[in-house]
């Protein structure tokens, strides 16, 4: 469900044609050209010295300005090994993806080769074209001798909590843990190296819904254009009111819940199908289904025919809407 909920979050950006600019300030690498929900904004820019100023961020449909006061920081240094990093990274993409044959993509790629080596020189990191070694020269060492290493056990310094480095859920990806936690559950913390007390400090996650994964073959069947399939259109027409009406049953919406991008898909194909624009009862049904009303009824039972292949009873769907109440 993790994985849902993260594709649910990328699937449209909130925001298109990002640019930034400011004066004073030199931002790399470039701004993405869009942004998605839950994923924040990150800019790296650096200036000469000292400056004030605004960052003028703008959008399609939308503008900001954010105020800034560049001065001496502490860690100022520590960001720009962030954003070197970043840049690094980039760059080593670029070498493994733009490749092109003859003497024009060779000297492409010894142009960005030196570009990389000009960034590992400037920000100090290594990276694919230089490496950083440390040369230690001590007292008593002769030319042509091998060095002897020897393994120095270290003692942890006193009063040091043992478990807060040492234990069995150190090796759980941070990944996992990002997408499965609860909104508010992370913080920005000025301590170190807390992050297993703030684990620990959250609330254990619930059962998992025992119908995730009769959703998750639903999800798998619905077709390209939003629909399920069947054998006629009025046969796809019930089928996908029947999968949208299990989806909102278990409490996921248009706009919220991990399958969200699903529901938009199945409601928009019965929106814009040409039998609810001419059938009042059908037009009434996605009237309600947007507004995330559910004819009662054991929808569960009639998605699981779906899922096995079985087909779709027309007739059998509208009793089901009628006993409930006429839409």
């Amino acid at each position: 469900m993790a994985a849902v909920e993260l594709f649910a979050s990328i699937g449209s950006p909130v925001a298109r044609g990002i640019r930034v600019e400011a004066d004073g300030l030199t931002f790399a690498p470039k701004p993405p050209p869009a942004v998605f929900a839950g994923t924040p904004l990150v800019l790296f820019g650096e200036s000469d010295g000292p400056t004030d100023g605004n960052v003028r961020l703008t959008w399609e449909g939308g503008r900001l300005d954010v105020p800034v006061n560049l001065g001496q920081n502490g860690e100022a240094e520590t960001v720009a090994l962030l954003q070197g990093s970043r840049l690094i990274t980039d760059m080593e993409a670029r070498l493994d993806t733009e490749r092109s044959a003859g003497a024009a993509g060779q000297r492409e790629s010894d142009r960005q080769t030196a570009a990389l080596e000009k960034l590992s020189v400037k920000y100090g990191l290594a990276s694919r074209v230089m490496s950083l070694v440390a040369v230690v020269k001590r007292k008593g060492d002769k030319a042509g001798d091998v060095p002897k290493t020897m393994v120095v056990p270290v003692g942890m310094p006193q009063d040091t909590a043992f478990g807060a480095y040492f234990r069995g859920r150190v090796g759980v990806p941070l990944l996992a843990y990002l997408l499965n936690a609860r909104p508010g559950v992370l913080h920005c913390l000025r301590e170190d190296l807390v992050l297993h007390r703030r684990w620990e400090a959250s609330p254990e996650r619930g059962p998992s819904n025992p119908n995730d994964d009769l959703l998750l073959q639903l999800a798998r069947r619905i077709e390209p254009d939003g629909g399920m399939p069947g054998r006629d259109d009025e046969e796809r027409w019930v089928a996908t009111a029947t999968a949208l009406f299990c989806f909102l049953a278990e409490g996921h919406t248009a706009k919220s819940g991990a399958f969200r991008a699903h529901v938009k898909k199945l409601l928009t194909f019965l929106n814009a199908a040409p039998a609810t624009a001419v059938d009042e009862r059908k037009r009434r049904l996605v009237e309600l289904a947007k507004r995330g009303t559910v004819p009662g009824d054991d929808w569960l039972k009639h998605a699981r025919a779906l899922v096995e292949g079985k087909a779709v009873s027309v007739r059998a769907f509208w009793r089901t809407v009628n006993k409930a109440g006429k839409p």
